[in-house]
């Protein structure tokens, strides 16, 4: 009787136990639903740990939440001071936020943490090329290229800064020296589509730019560009439909938005007065894509121009 009793007991904790773990688990996994909570919960129970803060810093920043960003990131810096991943993911978000000179005291200090970063030797020269000087970015790349020779990432870099130079035989090269090393790279193909596309050589273009599309469905750039291919074709009904596929990608893209524009005026155009609704409503639709232009740029002078002469033309 008394073991029985025993047996029972013990069945009852070992019960009590498992359900308790389940319990537990449970509670985790509701904890850690993504990775924000992951590391948001880890932070909070380990506020002096460099990694949570850090981790944490880089999943605000990918969610594009930049202010929390940079506060988790400074906190991280306050513990590890020579952390150079955390300077090299604050100069990405300055650099987002188009904060270049901030960007690039990061990038060096990254760099002067760790001479040897790669990483950081990029977007120090992504930081100088976005702003228009390839002179300053091809030394940094080709120093990214030193440290990490089979980086293919490193080679379209250098290839777009040559490309920026002018130097389009250059550029190719470089472009298919990274495909060689991966075929997979949405943004070579996509850089060779812009060389060939720069060149004039629209069908050697489009092949690329298709083939950019194929790795990658939702590359807004490449639909944009495939729609001014086809309005240079004079199909500005395909060119209407790549453009409204870009914007739905990225709404906030100015050069879509504005293409976009300009397709919609020029199928009211063609129609003239044959179809008194659709005249309208590709009228309207240019109107209020170039409103939205003007919400993001509000200064944009384009949209200025195209929203007053609808005006005076009655469409608007």
């Amino acid at each position: 009787m008394g073991s029985r009793r025993s047996e029972t007991i013990e069945l009852i904790i070992i019960a009590g136990i498992l359900l308790l773990y389940c319990l537990f688990t449970f509670q985790r996994n509701l904890v850690w639903k993504d990775e924000i909570s992951l590391w948001s919960d880890t932070a909070e129970k380990s506020p002096m740990k460099y990694r949570p803060h850090a981790n944490l810093g880089i999943e605000y920043a990918g969610k594009k939440d930049y202010d929390r960003a940079m506060a988790e990131l400074t906190l991280a810096l306050r513990i590890k001071p020579n952390a150079e991943r955390a300077y090299l993911s604050m100069g990405r978000i300055l650099q987002e936020k188009r904060q270049f000179d901030k960007a690039v005291f990061c990038y060096k200090k990254a760099l002067e943490i760790a001479p040897d970063f790669s990483e950081a030797f990029i977007s120090l020269g992504s930081a100088y090329e976005e702003q228009g000087m390839p002179d300053m970015a091809l030394p940094q790349y080709e120093e990214a290229l030193r440290k990490a020779p089979e980086n293919p990432m490193t080679l379209v870099n250098i290839g777009s800064a040559l490309q920026k130079k002018g130097m389009f035989e250059e550029a190719v090269r470089y472009y298919n020296r990274a495909l060689e090393i991966s075929a997979d790279l949405p943004r070579a193909w996509y850089n060779l589509g812009l060389a060939y596309d720069e060149k004039g050589l629209l069908d050697q273009a489009e092949g690329y730019y298709q083939h950019a599309l194929g790795l990658k469905p939702d590359y807004p750039q490449a639909l944009s560009n495939l729609g001014v291919i086809e309005a240079k074709r004079g199909r500005i009904g395909d060119a209407a439909r790549l453009f409204e596929k870009a914007v739905e990608i990225d709404p906030n893209d100015v050069i879509n938005l504005l293409n976009l524009g300009f397709a919609y005026e020029e199928l009211a155009t063609q129609l003239g007065h044959s179809s008194g609704d659709e005249v309208r409503k590709y009228r309207a639709g240019a109107f209020e894509t170039y409103q939205r232009v003007l919400q993001i740029a509000p200064d944009n002078p384009t949209a200025r121009e195209r929203i007053e002469a609808l005006r005076l033309s009655g469409g608007g």
